[in-house]
């Protein structure tokens, strides 16, 4: 089993077990789910289709993260300016995107 949470962004997490991976990709987003095996760009989200498989990833991650412990040497300025350039992201994205 393979564990993700992001040093910049804690509420970042993600975990592999065979050929599953579930992520939680922000925090006010959804857990997604993918079969890696036989979708690598994991692009079809099978959360909705598969929940037993995402609940079990997602047990585990838990059980994973409960007790580790922030990072000790991070600055803590990284996960607002992270924060800050995903939404200036986001607004040049809205200025660029045609509108219907």
């Amino acid at each position: 089993i393979l564990y993700w949470r992001l040093i910049d962004a804690p509420n970042e997490k993600a975990i592999r077990k065979g050929d599953w991976k579930a992520l939680k990709p922000a925090p006010e987003m959804p857990w997604e789910l993918y079969n890696i095996a036989v979708d690598i760009r994991e692009s079809k989200n099978l959360a909705s289709e598969k929940p037993e498989p995402l609940e079990q990833l997602r047990g585990a991650w838990n059980a994973w993260n409960k007790n580790n412990k922030g990072p000790l040497f991070m600055d803590k300025r990284i996960p607002v300016r992270r924060q800050e350039r995903r939404k200036q992201l986001e607004a040049k994205d809205n200025l660029t995107t045609p509108t219907s």
